[in-house]
């Protein structure tokens, strides 16, 4: 099945329906890696500051706008569902 990805528009061949290319998905998993307060780990453009998610802006988790918080969530989604598969493989 192939689909776009919602966060750079390309084409890609999908097995697990997924809406992140994986191009996207590693490098989305880069930034959280690298998280810097003040940037958004999607797209790296800049975050205000806001004191509800004061604790998410001070870690560098805080997404920029909608679109950048939907990929966010399908990237820490299918990363969970890696850590279960592998766990699972493991048993």
């Amino acid at each position: 099945m192939s689909g776009r990805c919602i966060n750079c528009n390309t084409k890609f061949k999908s097995q697990q329906h997924s809406l992140v290319c994986d191009a996207c998905y590693e490098q989305v998993l880069k930034n959280l890696e690298h998280a810097e307060p003040g940037i958004c780990p999607v797209c790296g453009g800049p975050v205000e500051p806001n004191w509800f998610y004061r604790k998410a802006y001070a870690i560098g988790m805080k997404p920029c706008s909608s679109k950048c918080s939907r990929v966010l969530k399908i990237v820490k989604h299918r990363q969970e569902l890696e850590k279960e598969r592998r766990h699972d493989a493991d048993k």
